[in-house]
């Protein structure tokens, strides 16, 4: 009855829980990453390019990095005086990354930043690193295969509201 309680308070003040299934797992092979579809824009309504796609959520990440092809897509450049070390998981050295300012929104969850700073790579899914999530309350529930995505603080959730089990 707590837990209830406790849901519908946050509910009532405005706040969002989003929990979800890793699309398309299947719990005894699904070795993916926890994924949400997003929309990237140039963050500039004067012109309202967007575009669609996946974003996988990498805790790994200190940046989210966007598809090369997204901003070719977008006609977006990199900024000309900002550059970012980094380097992935499989490198030794970092190596300079020029910084790309996008607008970004989840489609699953109402999040939305209209000056997102990202670095780009040639991949196929967006990444979603730590500069968005450490503004978000995210848990994975691994075993079940589902994440929770709250826009309430973290030291407030507990554990599928359960006060014995609380994070703090």
């Amino acid at each position: 009855m707590k837990e209830e309680k406790t849901m519908a308070y946050y509910k009532r003040a405005g706040f969002t829980i989003k929990n979800q299934q890793y699309p398309g797992c299947d719990i005894t092979k699904c070795s993916d990453a926890p994924t949400l579809h997003v929309e990237i824009n140039r963050g500039d309504r004067s012109r309202p390019a967007k575009k669609e796609l996946s974003a996988k959520i990498d805790t790994g990440a200190f940046i989210s990095v966007v598809p090369e092809r997204v901003t070719d897509y977008l006609n977006i450049y990199p900024s000309e005086d900002e550059v970012v070390p980094v380097r992935g998981y499989d490198q030794q050295e970092p190596e300079l990354k020029p910084i790309y300012v996008v607008g970004i929104r989840f489609l699953d969850f109402p999040y939305e930043r209209k000056h997102q700073r990202v670095i780009v790579a040639s991949r196929e899914n967006m990444l979603i690193g730590r500069d968005i999530l450490n503004t978000l309350c995210v848990v994975l529930r691994g075993k079940k295969r589902q994440f929770d995505i709250h826009d309430f603080p973290c030291n407030l959730f507990c554990d599928s509201f359960n006060p014995n089990h609380c994070v703090r």
